[in-house]
């Protein structure tokens, strides 16, 4: 796992990446987030992790949740799926997540390559325009039937192709581009931000609250368990990450320290929701501002 955390940081760093490693939790497999980049106008979070058949439903909700809320691209970077070596240049998904290998990170990051296959089910599928495919087709006079013929698929398939409604497995897509041509091929955006929310499951009655309250509001917001924060929220366009104190006071000073490499890198603001006394004079002293809920947020924006 280290070995691939290097390379990653590697491909990283040639691009001019800013980059923070977060090494909270401990265990690196059940961290939701490893490395947090900004560069070229872009902002990634990332999970690392050998196979992705080790990352749990849950883990990769809470992902998706984060980076819908703080409107970050998401992705894994990993070298085996279902116990075999990954392909690059191939678009994997893993509960809704992108997946893809370290040369394939790199390769769309240098801007040499671009990622046309995806894995689904099973199989090898291609992205393809279906705009493009409908308009050479029929500049190039073949009707559906045509097209189906030389597929062996139906007319239905190919109406379906063509709407967007059906994924075109690789062999079929081989014979449409020998047909029309490469101009078909749509490129898969790797770096996407999930369009939508995830449902949240708060273990604390503060972040309850403050969920509850965000959600009635229509302001994005996510819950975390297994990264440097415990709740994610987006007012506006304002982003923050909030601390929330539980029983263990050591977790939520490693949280402080570790989350100040998410605002050097990220525009994040952070915030802390503390009852002690003692650790809310010092997690202020930490720089972090402590509020007593949503509307000292709103407060502050």
């Amino acid at each position: 796992m280290e070995r691939l955390l290097d390379s990653v940081l590697a491909v990283l760093s040639r691009y001019s990446f800013q980059i923070e490693r977060l090494d909270y939790p401990r265990n690196i497999k059940k961290r939701s987030i490893d490395i947090v980049a900004a560069g070229n106008d872009r902002k990634l979070l990332i999970k690392i992790i050998s196979s992705i058949d080790d990352i749990h439903y849950r883990e990769a909700q809470e992902l998706h949740g984060i980076s819908y809320t703080l409107n970050i691209p998401s992705i894994i970077v990993s070298e085996i799926f279902n116990r075999n070596p990954m392909e690059d240049y191939v678009l994997y998904d893993r509960h809704g997540l992108p997946a893809v290998t370290p040369q394939t990170l790199e390769s769309v990051l240098s801007g040499k390559e671009e990622v046309f296959v995806y894995y689904k089910r099973g199989e090898f599928y291609v992205s393809i325009n279906r705009e493009k495919l409908r308009e050479i087709r029929e500049a190039k006079r073949l009707s559906l039937g045509d097209i189906a013929l030389a597929l062996g698929v139906t007319r239905k398939a190919v109406y379906d192709y063509e709407r967007g409604k059906m994924d075109i497995n690789i062999d079929k897509a081989e014979k449409l581009v020998d047909m029309l041509g490469e101009e078909i091929l749509e490129p898969i955006n790797v770096f996407r931000t999930p369009k939508e929310s995830v449902e949240n499951q708060p273990d604390h009655i503060a972040e309850a609250k403050i969920i509850s309250e965000a959600v009635e509001k229509g302001y994005r917001i996510a819950h975390a368990v297994n990264t440097v924060f415990d709740i994610a929220l987006n007012i506006h366009g304002a982003r923050y990450t909030i601390i929330v104190e539980h029983r263990k006071e050591n977790k939520v000073l490693t949280k402080i320290e570790e989350s100040e490499k998410l605002e050097r890198i990220i525009d994040v603001r952070r915030a802390a929701i503390i009852q002690s006394p003692r650790l809310k004079r010092e997690v202020e002293r930490m720089g972090v501002n402590v509020v007593r809920g949503l509307r000292d947020l709103e407060e502050n924006i």
